[in-house]
């Protein structure tokens, strides 16, 4: 039985990305690097994961720089690496997220901002949300979504 590995993460990217050229079967197919921080649920809490990107995919997003805010889906892939350490056979696993999909969650216009300056959040997500009655009378003459 085939299993299911997708993870899905959003948070902040943490360094510069890193686009390295390759070539597979004489074809170009770069690879997109970086890490990004997910905040948890309590202060302090972070989550640091790498994450790597190949093809058309690292091609297009190596606009992303560090600070920015991203949404990262793919797979989860544990690379193990032997070596002796004083006479014992150690094995380090290093996690890393292979992307299938990444979208950048930050306005057009910040895209050209300083990478190094931190990017506040739009002045409309401040703004309250207006409280929108329901009115009784109208639940009902919709037709259900399914």
């Amino acid at each position: 039985m085939k299993g299911h590995n997708q993870i899905t993460i959003i948070g902040n990217i943490t360094n510069e990305n890193t686009l390295e050229k390759y070539e597979r079967d004489g074809q170009p197919n770069n690879r997109l690097r970086f890490s990004v921080a997910v905040n948890g649920y309590k202060e302090g809490d972070v989550d640091y994961f790498n994450v790597i990107a190949w093809g058309k995919l690292a091609d297009a997003l190596s606009f992303l720089r560090k600070g920015m805010r991203v949404f990262v889906s793919g797979r989860m892939k544990l690379d193990r690496v032997s070596s002796i350490e004083n006479g014992v056979d150690v094995v380090k696993i290093y996690p890393k997220i292979v992307a299938s999909e990444i979208m950048c969650l930050e306005k057009k216009d910040q895209f050209n901002a300083d990478p190094m300056e931190t990017i506040a959040p739009p002045e409309s997500r401040d703004a309250p949300i207006p409280d929108a009655p329901l009115e009784p009378d109208n639940l009902h003459e919709q037709a259900p979504p399914f």
